[in-house]
């Protein structure tokens, strides 16, 4: 059976279409509820006047559930740190901007933090 170039290019099309979904978020929405709760446990046991607490920790949104506003002011933010010289110094010699300086942070970090069993043990 022989295909034309554009029958095969419209088959291929149509399959890649629908091949990709996004990967499920429960492993993640979990661990950030999971998160909050401990943050409300430590408040209440330790009756804590720190600044951070359930009302306005920071809370990871995946990023197709962001609205159009949402996503750009996060590509907003990302240029404007893009767009700001470093402070790293000598922590990030080739640093040029502060996303140099955030990636180098993460890089340098990296072992101390994901190799924790905190971190090997995330689902």
């Amino acid at each position: 059976m022989h295909f034309t170039n554009s029958a095969a290019a419209a088959l291929l099309l149509a399959a890649s279409a629908h091949a990709w979904q996004p990967s499920s978020t429960n492993g993640t929405d979990r661990l950030a509820h999971r998160g909050l709760v401990n943050l409300k446990r430590h408040h209440a046991v330790l009756n804590s006047t720190t600044s951070c607490n359930v009302h306005n920790a920071a809370v990871r949104k995946e990023w197709l559930s962001l609205s159009d506003d949402e996503k750009i002011a996060y590509i907003d933010a990302v240029k404007c740190l893009q767009d700001t010289p470093s402070l790293s110094g000598a922590e990030a010699p080739g640093a040029k901007s502060r996303f140099d300086d955030f990636v180098a942070v993460h890089i340098n970090q990296t072992l101390l933090i994901h190799a924790t069993v905190r971190v090997s043990s995330y689902p």
